[in-house]
């Protein structure tokens, strides 16, 4: 295993490349928006690629994006800060939920097809969890919102048609058919809409997903 990490100047993680086995695995502690941080992780990707570009036809089986989200609040899970926070949806954020009181998580999640291609699957997945925390010394009700996308093979298995030589190459490169970077912006522009869904309007507008 191969791992890199950049640290901040208060001594916290910020970024994290990890090659384990056949997973390539780029984390980033310090999100702010996607054009930003996506191409920050993007080029660590494109070096990895660059470094496995001597070894023939190696070649992708699935791409996945993940972000994890933390709300959390002074006071209770009584005070009705989820309902300030979520609204209710049939799948992702069901009724009961609102309901369910200080400990509880949902996990729900489909496949579906991806991008227009027969030949390849998204798999789409919502999991939330009602915690008790403890932020600045003080405990207080966390929220967790993990929101993951996963692009591979139709039929399970089988490699994309994404040789890694080729998917973190430049756009003058190859096609962007070929490029594992347009499958990652169609599932964050995918995870971005599911967490829109969950979210009350006034709280998307407060943390500018509007």
């Amino acid at each position: 295993m191969l791992r890199y990490e950049r640290y901040v100047s208060d001594g916290s993680l910020e970024l994290q490349l990890e090659v384990n086995g056949h997973d390539v695995t780029v984390v980033s502690h310090g999100y702010s928006e996607w054009s930003k941080t996506g191409g920050v992780v993007w080029r660590l990707f494109s070096d990895v690629g660059t470094a496995l570009r001597q070894a023939n036809d190696i070649y992708i089986r699935q791409l996945e994006l993940e972000y994890k989200d933390v709300f959390w609040w002074e006071g209770d899970w009584q005070d009705q800060a989820l309902d300030a926070l979520l609204q209710e949806h049939e799948m992702l954020a069901p009724a009961w939920v609102f309901k369910a009181g200080r400990l509880w998580h949902s996990d729900n999640g489909k496949v579906v097809q991806a991008d227009g291609s027969l030949d390849e699957t998204m798999v789409e997945r919502m999991f939330l969890q009602g915690m008790r925390g403890t932020v600045n010394g003080n405990p207080c009700p966390l929220l967790v919102a993990q929101t993951t996308l996963r692009w591979l093979d139709a039929e399970g298995g089988k490699p994309l048609p994404l040789r890694i030589q080729d998917a973190f190459a430049s756009a003058m490169a190859v096609g962007a058919e070929n490029r594992a970077h347009s499958r990652f912006e169609t599932m964050h522009e995918r995870a971005v809409g599911m967490f829109r869904m969950i979210l009350k309007p006034a709280m998307r507008e407060r943390i500018g997903m509007n």
